[in-house]
This record gives C-alpha cells, structure tokens and sequence, in this order.
C-alpha cells in the first residue's frame, strides 16, 4: 500500500504543579491510518509524581513516588481475526525512590502491561525492578538494576536480566 500522509496524528500533554512539589499531568493522542478511516488508535495516559519529596519532614523529604497509567484503544476494521479488530491495551506502573546521600539514589518499580485484553499469552506481564544509582558528578551517574518479569499467562519465560548503565547528562 502506497505511504498516506494525509491523515495527521494529534496529540497533546498538560501538566500541573502544586505546592512545588506535587506534578499531575495528562497526555493523549488520537490517530487514523488507513485510507478509508476505519483504523485509529487513541491513547490516554496519566502521571502523577513528587519531585521534592513527599513531605517536608525527614525521611520523607528524600522519599519520591510516581505513578502512572496508559490506556490505548485501537481499532482496525481490516484485521482479519475478530481479537484484533478492536481492544484495549494498557500499561502501568509505580515507582518509590529514597536518596540516601546526595551521591546515592535507591529506586523500586513495579510495573504492568497487557498488550490486548483480547489475548491471554506471555506477553502480559509484571515486572518488578531494583536499581542503585550513584552520580559521581553532575554529569554522570552509574546505574545498576536488577528486573524481573513475571508473565501472567503460559508460564514462566527466564528472561529476568541485570543492566549496567553509564548516564551522561547535559
């Protein structure tokens, strides 16, 4: 099929910061691909976190979360399999982060995702992940993490993994 840019995507992002500490924000897009209309895909995802801790007392002025949520509807009338024709997918996750020194942050995560209501197969899974990361200066930080995956369906997938990183930042 011959490339259509006629049809255009259109997205947003709004964000909102109270008491300087507190952000909320909201994205969303919305997208037709096809030459006749009859495939789109509209996703709508929600953030909130704290970026100065969560409270100004101690132990809590070092103490982050994050929370997330993305929704994407899609719809394709062309797909041969009726699961596919239209479904949801969705990911979300939770983060708790506490800098110990100035130099060392620690971070846990858990996370979701089910690429289609749909289907019941490994690729819906859980993932937890550990991560150690010490700036050494302002430009750079060394990551060390730890992930494991936790597949809903199907059984269990050995595919947990440790990632090293080095961060240069700008």
């Amino acid at each position: 099929s011959e490339d259509n840019n006629d049809k255009k995507a259109f997205g947003g992002r709004v964000g909102m910061t109270f008491l300087g500490r507190y952000d909320l924000v909201l994205s969303g897009m919305t997208d037709h691909w096809s030459d006749e209309g009859d495939a789109s895909l509209r996703l709508l995802a929600f953030e909130c976190a704290t970026k100065q801790g969560l409270f100004n007392f101690p132990f809590f002025k070092q103490t982050n979360i994050k929370l997330g949520y993305l929704d994407n509807h899609i719809e394709n009338d062309d797909a041969e399999e009726t699961y596919l024709q239209e479904y949801n997918a969705y990911g979300y996750y939770s983060e708790v982060s506490y800098t110990m020194f100035r130099w060392l942050k620690l971070l846990y995560r858990f996370g979701g995702v089910d690429p289609n209501e749909n289907i019941d197969n490994q690729m819906d899974q859980q993932n937890h992940n550990i991560t150690g990361i010490y700036s050494v200066s302002r430009n750079l930080q060394l990551w060390a993490m730890y992930q494991w995956n936790l597949e809903q369906h199907g059984g269990e997938i050995n595919n947990d993994y440790v990632m090293l990183k080095a961060i240069v930042v700008f």
